[in-house]
């Protein structure tokens, strides 16, 4: 949906100003080429695993975009001239990244560069979902005693329940090891940590976006070296998790049945 999105926004198929179609497309490019490329480097569950729809979902809204963008940022010539008078980029040559002199931006500010209309779209989401998962989502993925079983899941609950809440529970709060397993049987986390874990995210999105997203708009050879260390890092990822399903998760299984067999003939042989 993401992409069909953003390939529309870059189109005239819809009927917008033209201005205002310049603005939106800019702030996806950002967003593409800044939080999205960072977090297919930096977040483990970003992996090429054909068999499971959820990791592959996450590929491709973590990844197509940034490889989208890379298309239309530096093939736009190519593309308007294989579809002529379909698509909208002639402005791109006079974008800039960010206003001259400045290296960080505040929400509102730089408006009509890809780093503040980036900026501005990511807050524009950024309050109503924090908001959201404070007021509802927190408490979708919860199973306490005698609660049915949940229907819904979020990031932040997964990416708790990977054994972040133990850490974090221990470097930030000192809380017990015990209850921080609890909380992850439970998918019943604590306010704080999702603080925490928003305040994360926003830094790491904002570094994502004037240091990646900067050199990649402003450097093809940039934008294809983290495209390609990207795609590289993800089919490792899933690589590595083939190789632990083929080789240590069945190799345990066997060694269980083989110790089975085993017993079994040891008994049959002092009877």
């Amino acid at each position: 949906l993401g992409i069909v999105a953003f390939t529309l926004i870059a189109t005239k198929t819809l009927s917008m100003d033209h201005a205002f179609r310049r603005e939106i497309f800019l702030s996806c490019v950002g967003i593409a080429c800044g939080p999205l490329l960072g977090a297919s480097a930096a977040l483990p569950f970003v992996a090429v695993l054909f068999h499971d729809k959820n990791t592959m979902t996450g590929l491709f809204i973590h990844i197509f975009p940034p490889m989208l963008a890379y298309t239309l940022r530096w093939y736009a010539d190519a593309i308007k001239e294989a579809w002529p008078n379909r698509f909208d980029l002639d402005y791109l040559d006079e974008v800039v990244f960010i206003p001259e002199g400045r290296w960080f931006l505040l929400p509102g500010q730089g408006i009509g560069t890809v780093a503040g209309n980036a900026l501005m779209l990511y807050w524009l989401w950024l309050i109503p979902f924090v908001s959201w998962m404070l007021l509802i989502g927190m408490k979708l993925p919860r199973k306490r005693e005698g609660d049915p079983e949940p229907k819904y899941d979020t990031v932040f609950h997964s990416w708790m329940r990977g054994g972040i809440c133990i850490s974090m529970g221990s470097a930030l709060w000192k809380r017990p090891r015990e209850e921080s397993i609890r909380q992850m049987k439970q998918n019943d986390f604590e306010t704080r940590d999702f603080l925490v874990y928003m305040c994360a995210h926003v830094t790491m999105s904002s570094i994502a976006l004037f240091i990646t997203g900067s050199l990649c708009f402003t450097y093809q050879k940039a934008h294809t070296i983290f495209l390609a260390f990207v795609t590289a890092i993800v089919a490792h990822r899933g690589a590595g998790r083939y190789t632990y399903y083929t080789t240590v998760m069945y190799g345990k299984e066997l060694r269980k049945e083989f110790a089975a067999l085993i017993e079994e003939a040891q008994n049959k042989t002092q009877k």
